[in-house]
Formats: structure tokens, sequence, C-alpha cells
């Protein structure tokens, strides 16, 4: 029997603790201790690496885009022979569309939030300076309430307003309605309504703010700050763009879909109705490899947990195995069950202690060598203070039932055992 060990349970017997001993007993037992502390260690420099990655995933999957992903779909319109009286034919077609049972509202633009395809430029609302990169929604007349956007400041566009747009041909607009980020990004602490902006590297601040709308996102996932700088200008593509329909609330969005697609083909036979996207499957898709890599990286998180969890269940209990004539006889000197648990509750806190503070320094040393690689961030203190926490709280979970068995060992099964 250890005489370090012996002391360490008469002293807690008295009510006082002292961690020397017990440091010296797990000396004694140097390979098992290493080994723990060197898991502890592991796990936190891994999880605080790994955290801030995931919590990023996170937050960008769970973005809203702005629009009632859920209710809403697009049909892609191509005119092989697009002519001049785009907006007469678009009228036509939408007339055709709100006389399918189920939809509540159409609009037509280029693209939608979150499909990957569009069109973006800068805006600067001062000559020969840098300007804000903005994703550029052509809208009809009607896209508002297709979307149904929530208007902020000033109105939407008039259907005089609207241009025709050739294929290949820039916009020229003379009005914009803006996202709320654009505005603030645009013009920060005043009022967007009546001030002007260029894009295109355009000398001339020519485009009035005539409105602002809620937030709505880009065609494009990869952007961070940036993901709600949008900007509607009343134009409309001739050759190509995209019916996007609302259904009415409990309506099966894509039964609904093939029936409008089905009567837009009624309507004119001389421009295809291509495929069709349901928002919240493209979102689906968007953030498809976001959502793989957060998986990926979580489960093996919490794989390396559990091994590390295992590992101290697993060599805690060897020693209550190993150590079970000492506390037997530490019972029958007075040592109380609550001192002998304790005891093993402490070794186990020096343990997972000391892998906390190696792995501190082990998760910026590897910090260090990724940013230095692969670029990135600085490594934040949340993520190294959580992992180092959270071994130290599971390290004294893990050892709980090691512990409360060793406490409730009987002196004569321990004397017979000796």
């Amino acid at each position: 029997m250890s005489i370090d060990t012996e002391h360490t349970f008469s002293n807690q017997s008295r009510g006082t603790t002292h961690l020397g001993p017990i440091a010296r007993t797990l000396l004694r037992s140097k390979l098992g201790a290493s080994l723990i502390v060197l898991q502890v260690a592991l796990t936190v420099a891994i999880l605080a690496n790994v955290l801030p990655v995931v919590w990023e995933r996170v937050q960008k999957v769970t973005r809203v885009s702005g629009v009632d992903d859920q209710q809403l779909f697009a049909i892609v319109v191509v005119d092989p022979n697009p002519k001049t009286d785009t907006l007469q034919r678009l009228a036509a077609e939408r007339e055709a569309i709100l006389g399918v049972p189920g939809v509540a509202a159409a609009g037509f633009s280029n693209t939608f939030p979150n499909s990957g395809g569009g069109w973006s430029s800068t805006a600067t609302t001062k000559p020969d300076t840098d300007g804000k990169n903005m994703a550029l929604y052509f809208a009809s007349a009607e896209l508002d309430k297709a979307y149904d956007l929530k208007l902020l400041a000033g109105r939407w566009f008039d259907a005089s307003e609207i241009q025709s747009l050739p294929a290949g041909v820039s916009p020229t607009p003379k009005q914009a309605v803006l996202t709320k980020s654009s505005a603030d990004s645009l013009f920060p602490g005043e009022s967007a309504i009546g001030k002007r902006f260029a894009i295109d590297d355009s000398e001339q601040l020519d485009i009035e703010v005539i409105g602002v709308v809620n937030d709505v996102s880009r065609p494009w996932v990869n952007f961070g700050e940036s993901y709600y700088h949008s900007l509607f200008l009343p134009a409309v593509p001739a050759g190509f763009g995209q019916w996007i329909v609302r259904a009415k609330e409990k309506t099966d969005v894509g039964a609904l879909a093939l029936a409008v697609q089905t009567a837009l083909a009624k309507a004119d036979r001389s421009r295809v109705y291509d495929s069709i996207s349901r928002f919240d499957a493209t979102r689906t898709q968007a953030y498809s490899s976001d959502l793989v890599l957060c998986w990926l990286l979580a489960g093996f998180a919490l794989l390396l947990v559990a091994v590390t969890a295992l590992g101290i269940v697993g060599l805690a209990s060897f020693w209550v195995t190993q150590r079970t004539p000492m506390i037997g006889v530490r019972r029958a000197l007075g040592a109380r069950a609550r001192d002998i648990g304790w005891y093993f509750r402490q070794e186990n806190l020096l343990l997972s202690g000391a892998g906390a503070l190696i792995g501190i320094g082990l998760a910026y040393a590897l910090n260090f060598l990724l940013t230095s690689a692969l670029g990135g961030n600085q490594l934040p203190l949340w993520p190294v203070a959580l992992g180092a926490a959270s071994m130290i709280l599971l390290g004294q979970i893990a050892v709980t039932h090691p512990a409360r068995r060793a406490a409730h060992i009987p002196p004569a099964i321990a004397t017979r055992s000796a």
C-alpha cells in the first residue's frame, strides 16, 4: 500500500485535502496517467479548432433567404427568337399563371436566391471610388408580390418603369429598390430614399433609390457579411428569364408547378418553359457541401470525445480494482464513502486539468500551422476555453461511476481481497 495514498485518505477523513500525495501516487502509474493526459490534450486541441468551423457552417446554413422558400418555385423561360413585345407577352403569361388554382402571385426575374446563377456589379456612391459588390435582380412590376417583400421605405416599381432587355444588352435603369443591408452599406446612417448611385463603373450617379425592402439573399451562398447585398432593377430580359411563382398556403407546390408549366405551354407555344426549381430544394442543394462538412466534423468531434470518456472510465475502473485492498483498509480506519469518491474525482481533476493545459498550447500551435499553410483566421478564445472546460467536466462525469463503486466497497470484501 502506498504511504502517500494512506495519508491522503487519512487527511480526507479529517476533512482536509492535499493534492501532492495524489500527484505522487499518479507518478507510480505513469503509463496510464500519461495516456489520459495525452488523450485529453489532443481532444482539447482538435475540439478547439473544429468548433469554430462547425459553428461557422451552422450560422451559414441557417441564414434565411428573405423569401418564403417553402411556397415558391421558379420556371425557366427560354425564347429562341426574342421579340420586342416582351412586356406584352409576359403580361399574357402572367394572366395564364394566375388562372391556375392555388397560385397566390407571380413575377418575372433573371434569377432567385440561392440559385447559383445571376448577375452582380459594383455599386458606387462617388465616382472613382471603390464600391460595394451587389447582386442584381431584374424585376417585373409584380415581383415584390411574388416574393411577398416587405416595403420598409419608399415604393416599388410602376409597370411603366419596367424595361425590356434584348439579349446581351446591359440595363440602363433610372430607379432601383435596395435591400435593407444594401441601403445601410451604401448610405450608412442616413435614409437611402432619393439618393443616387452608379453601377458598372459608370461615372454618372444616374440611378435613384426609390424603395427599400427587407433583406433578400444573393443567388450565391458563399458570401459572408455581404450575403444580403442585393438590389432590384426595373428590367426584364427578353431571351431568358424565370417566372417566380408563390403558392397559396396548404397547396401542393410540386403539383402546382407542373400545372403552371402546362398552362404556360398552352399560352405561348413559341417559347420553351424548361426546368422547374423549387426554392426549398434549391436551398438544400446550395448548402449540401456545408451540411456534409458540418456533420462530418461534428461526428468526428463526438467520436473523439466518446473515446476519451471511455478511456477515463476504463482507467479509473482499473485503478479502483487495483486499489480495492487499500480502499477497504481506509474505510475500516474511518474514511467516509464520500472521502474515497472525492479522492478519485480529485485524481481525475489533476489528469484532466493537466491535459487541458497542454491541449490549450497544442490548440494554438495547430491553428498556427493551419493558418500558415491554408490561411484563415486566428483561433478565438471561446472554442479553446469551451474545449478545455468540456474535457474537465467530461472527466468528472466519466469518473462518477468508478468513484461511486470505489466509495461503496465494503471493508470485509476489501480485506478478503487483500
